[in-house]
């Protein structure tokens, strides 16, 4: 650890050491699967790390809710009928079930390709609005980039 109490990851980003922060993720990720790490690794949405960590961030409670918890699942991502998805669903739970948080972040990545999610995105708002033009939540959208906004590191 440096002085400043954060770590560089793979992908360059420098994160607190505190709490379960994206490094954690992606720690998980790396040990469970060396070639999704690198999947992500090449990802062309690793510019948006910090706000896909805030995202899960936002959309688990800080990886507190029910359905991290119970289903490896901090982005929320409800079972799809429109697109292949990974994990699996469960009979009686609108939530997709994965196996680990890395299969979690594959799919969230994977969804943000078929919903052709734009990659010159400069702005946390901007990437909220992206999101929200692609119907992937029912806030408002005040209330969703004040959530992101938040949870930023």
């Amino acid at each position: 650890m440096s002085a400043d109490n954060s770590r560089i990851l793979p992908l360059g980003l420098a994160v607190s050491a505190g709490g379960l922060l994206v490094s954690q993720l992606f720690d998980n990720l790396t040990k469970a699967t060396p070639a999704t790490s690198l999947w992500l690794l090449f990802s062309k949405y690793r510019r948006y790390a910090g706000w896909i960590e805030a995202q899960a961030r936002h959309e688990s409670n800080n990886y507190q809710s029910d359905v991290f918890i119970r289903s490896n699942n901090p982005f929320g991502m409800k079972n799809a009928y429109k697109r292949k998805q990974l994990g699996k669903q469960v009979e009686g739970d609108p939530y997709r079930h994965y196996e680990s948080i890395g299969e979690a972040i594959r799919d969230y990545l994977l969804y943000l390709d078929f919903v052709n999610f734009p990659r010159n995105i400069t702005t946390i708002d901007s990437f909220a609005m992206a999101l929200k033009d692609r119907g992937y939540f029912e806030d408002n959208e005040t209330n969703y980039i004040n959530g992101l906004k938040f949870w930023q590191v």
